[in-house]
This record gives structure tokens, C-alpha cells and sequence, in this order.
């Protein structure tokens, strides 16, 4: 696992839907961030399946 990948927060509640938008979308940046500073041009395809 990469280390910024966190459990879909279903422990955790939130009272908007804002935010849970809010966290997704850091864990976005983190990873854009991740992936830039290691120098990885494609996304593991597990990352990317639903």
C-alpha cells in the first residue's frame, strides 16, 4: 500500500456531505504530490478499478 491511501472513512461520520468532498479531495493532492516527488508517471491499475 501507499502510504497516503487511508481506509474509505467509514468509521467516520460527517455531517455534510462537504465534507467528506473536502477529505477525498486532499487525499487527491497528496497523492498527485506522491506521485510527482517519486516520479511515477502511471497510477497502479488497483487504484484506479472500482
Amino acid at each position: 500500500r501507499l502510504h497516503f491511501l487511508r481506509r474509505i472513512r467509514d468509521e467516520k461520520k460527517f455531517e455534510k456531505a462537504q465534507d467528506l468532498v473536502k477529505v477525498m479531495q486532499n487525499d487527491v493532492k497528496t497523492a498527485e504530490k506522491y506521485f510527482k516527488e517519486n516520479k511515477i508517471s502511471q497510477i497502479p491499475i488497483c487504484l484506479t478499478e472500482k
